[in-house]
C-alpha cells in the first residue's frame, strides 16, 4: 500500500468489501505495480455494510489511471470466466440448461400425474 498523496480530497477507486480476497489482493497489487498511490479504509459497523473496506487516493490524475486500471482488470476476469465456462460445458457435452429444463419437466409430469391420478382412477372405475 502505497502512502496517501495529502493534496486533495479523496476519491474512491474500490470497494474491497463487496469482491473476494484474491480480487482485493489482485486490484492492490495492480496499482502499486502502476505506481498508484491510494490508501485504504477497513469495514466499519453499519447497517447493509453500507460502510464497507475500500481503496482510496487523493490524487485526480493517480484516480483517473487507476479506474481504467481496474475497469480493464475486470473485462478481463469477466472474458476469462466466460471462457472457461463455454470449456467446461464443452467437456462436458451438454447443451446449457438441458438438465434444468428436464428436470422441470419432470417435476411438471409428476405434479400432473398427482393432481390428475385420483380423479384418473374415478373415472376409470366407473
Amino acid at each position: 500500500m502505497s502512502a496517501p498523496d495529502q493534496s486533495g480530497p479523496s476519491i474512491p477507486l474500490f470497494r474491497t468489501g463487496w469482491v473476494c480476497p484474491q480480487e482485493a489482493r489482485d486490484v492492490r497489487k495492480l496499482l502499486a505495480d502502476n505506481d498508484i498511490c491510494f490508501y485504504e479504509t477497513p469495514p466499519t459497523p453499519g447497517n447493509y455494510r453500507s460502510c464497507s473496506a475500500s481503496i482510496w487516493t487523493r490524487n485526480p490524475d493517480h484516480a483517473e489511471k487507476a479506474i481504467r486500471l481496474i475497469k480493464d482488470y475486470q473485462l478481463t476476469m469477466q472474458h476469462e470466466a466466460r471462457e472457461r465456462a463455454r470449456q467446461e460445458r464443452r467437456q462436458g457435452g451438454s447443451a446449457p440448461g438441458v438438465g434444468k429444463r428436464l428436470t422441470y419437466l419432470l417435476a411438471l409430469i409428476g405434479f400432473l400425474a398427482i393432481l390428475l391420478g385420483p380423479v384418473w382412477l374415478a373415472v376409470s372405475t366407473t
